[in-house]
């Protein structure tokens, strides 16, 4: 597929069209370190209701964790290391923005690399996660509907 054809077949018309990634973020970050353990990830998400974890070594993001990638796991994985040890060999690189992007932004950076979330840098960290849930309800609401009334970040 050539890189054109890659490309949102409907550019915005306008910046109300593409609202700014800073409205669609999460911003309460639910993190875990590279060196948890698998279940303690699972149960993590499981709580608090979230598919994706950034991986943090120290202070700095080094990946997601994805459900989908532990349950795979945990599925066909080898028995004996099925349920122990550490996630780090789960984590996945993700595609970043800076909190300057809009929307058309992270759906070009999700469809090029075939994941449904994206981080959100500012000045190097991690400022938040946007994922195809938040895509979508961007898409749905009220102001998206009508861009007069709605965001004008």
């Amino acid at each position: 597929m050539s890189p054109d054809a890659r490309r949102l077949a409907a550019p915005p018309e306008a910046d109300d069209d593409d609202p700014r990634v800073t409205g669609l973020m999460t911003t309460r970050i639910l993190g875990i370190t590279a060196d948890a353990d698998l279940m303690s990830a699972l149960r993590l998400m499981a709580e608090r209701g979230v598919q994706h974890l950034p991986v943090f070594d120290g202070p700095r993001c080094c990946g997601l964790l994805f459900e989908i990638d532990i349950v795979e796991h945990l599925a066909v994985g080898e028995p004996a290391q099925r349920s122990t040890g550490p996630i780090a060999h789960l984590v996945r690189p993700a595609a970043a923005v800076t909190t300057a992007a809009r929307r058309s932004d992270v759906a070009r950076a999700m469809q090029e690399t075939r994941l449904d979330a994206v981080l959100v840098t500012e000045h190097g960290r991690l400022a938040g996660i946007v994922t195809t849930t938040d895509v979508i309800a961007s898409l749905a609401s009220p102001a998206a509907q009508h861009p007069s009334g709605g965001d004008t970040s």
